[in-house]
């Protein structure tokens, strides 16, 4: 995985987290001085790394933990948090990896190595296909068009992105045109699931041959969708481990607060406006809570991280790629949702149709909360329990 940097912060009880992806970064320039000094102290709020030396999602993730709240002695808490945070973040590297398959794990590579073979898996993952496939249209088919934009968004120069990207190069138009038919056909890719964790994907003949003509491996995917599967799995697994003090985001926009402590918390929002970033409002919380961010911009120290390219005119290729028409489509400047009752792939799932298609305003569930720009004005869909100011 790809080295970044990663940083926490607290400040006198209160914690302050950035999750608009790239802001991580810029929050770790901007810490004050008390902030500083809090970081070199082995209790409180603190910045959690992961260690672990097996591949694993742990560098795309930033952890603050209270260490030392519970009463445990916070040297000894801090160690067994390392831990965990360590064995978690390795595998579900190792259950979501499309990449390679281990033993033992069952995991979306042995997925889409076996068609039409019924494949036993952890629960975890059992249960992220189930909800990705039940409630986020035919994106979890979606591994053929993300491997094609991996392309241009791992691109150097202007001259390879345009080579590969389908809105430049009438070729890879013409292919992504070609797959999306398959994929977007329940009778040529589908998810069957039973009861007892096992999953069985389905693929026809004719896309098989395809596959086979095209170099397809990647059937399913979650994209650039993991890491909120993952921040809700890490959330739930630190609850049941006894550990409920903390919170974890990612560095592309999704964040759970597992703090069951009644301590508050601010998130800041931001925005480009002018050519400059600007804070266009704080959501203050004091419980467990979900968070989900979009948005159409990224620093260029960023792009990789964030799946984003950046031609020299400005124009970008975001992650947000439609099924629909495999095309990427970003309909704010900004957007973040939130809930106490939903999980961070939930709200992901709920919204993102909402900010590709400029439909913010009819975001109707009364358990989402929201706040979104499109570069000028900003607006909000208030949520009881969480004050926007």
């Amino acid at each position: 995985m790809k080295e970044s940097n990663k940083k926490g912060l607290g400040r006198s009880g209160v914690i302050r987290l950035v999750v608009i992806g790239v802001l991580i970064l810029i929050a770790g320039l901007a810490f004050s001085n008390g902030v500083r000094q809090l970081l070199k102290k082995d209790i409180g709020y603190m910045s959690i790394e992961c260690t672990a030396s097996a591949a694993n999602l742990g560098d795309e993730f930033v952890l603050i933990y209270n260490l030392g709240e519970s009463g445990i002695d916070p040297t000894k808490e801090n160690q067994q948090i390392t831990l965990l945070y360590n064995e978690m973040m390795v595998r579900y590297y190792r259950l979501f990896s499309v990449y390679e398959t281990f033993e033992d794990m069952p995991n979306m590579a042995s997925l889409n190595a076996a068609p039409g073979e019924p494949v036993k898996l952890d629960e975890a993952l059992y249960d992220s296909l189930k909800l990705i496939a039940e409630k986020g249209g035919r994106s979890i088919y979606m591994g053929p068009v993300y491997e094609l934009y991996e392309n241009v968004w791992y691109s150097s120069y202007d001259e390879d992105a345009a080579y590969w990207d389908p809105q430049k190069n009438p070729d890879m138009a013409s292919y992504l045109g070609e797959v999306l038919e398959f994929i977007n056909s329940e009778e040529h890719v589908s998810i069957e699931f039973e009861n007892d964790n096992t999953v069985t994907l389905n693929v026809s003949p004719d896309y098989l041959a395809y596959a086979e003509e095209n170099g397809i491996s990647r059937f399913l995917d979650f994209g650039w969708m993991i890491n909120a599967f993952v921040a809700d799995l890490f959330a739930e697994d630190m609850t049941e481990a006894g550990f409920t003090a903390g919170s974890i985001t990612s560095l592309d926009g999704y964040a759970r607060c597992f703090d069951v402590t009644g301590e508050e918390y601010h998130l800041d929002i931001f925005d480009i406006r002018e050519n400059d970033l600007k804070n266009i409002g704080t959501i203050s919380y004091n419980m467990p809570a979900a968070f989900c961010t979009f948005k159409s911009f990224a620093l260029e120290e960023m792009e990789e991280e964030l799946l984003t390219y950046t031609y020299e005119d400005g124009t970008s290729v975001t992650r947000y790629i439609s099924s629909a028409d495999g095309y990427p489509h970003n309909g704010y400047t900004t957007v973040t949702g939130y809930s106490d009752s939903m999980s961070a792939a939930e709200l992901l799932l709920s919204i993102l149709p909402h900010y590709q298609s400029v439909t913010m305003e009819e975001v109707a569930d009364p358990s989402i909360g929201a706040i979104w720009s499109d570069g000028t004005n900003t607006a909000v869909k208030d949520l009881e329990g969480f004050e926007i100011r």
